[in-house]
């Protein structure tokens, strides 16, 4: 059953990565256009970008919080019982 769970957080963790990665890519990408001109686009574009790594980040390190406060809940579990 360990297994199951370290799979799905393996899992997570690699979707994590990657939108992190694809996001910061299109934030460097935002520069060049600004340095094409488009300033408005681009400053509209970083922003919403990083509203998404921020979002991505917040919501995978709560994950990671509250999974392991349960884990630690269950092992005081089983050594008091």
């Amino acid at each position: 059953m360990a297994k199951r769970s370290e799979n799905k957080r393996t899992y997570s963790k690699k979707m994590v990565k990657a939108i992190m990665l694809l996001a910061l890519l299109d934030l460097q990408l935002s520069y060049i256009l600004a340095f094409l001109g488009r300033e408005q686009i681009a400053e509209t574009l970083s922003g919403d970008i990083c509203t998404v790594i921020v979002g991505v980040g917040l919501g995978y390190f709560l994950k990671a919080f509250f999974e392991t406060r349960e884990e630690e809940r269950m092992k005081q579990e089983k050594g008091e019982g």
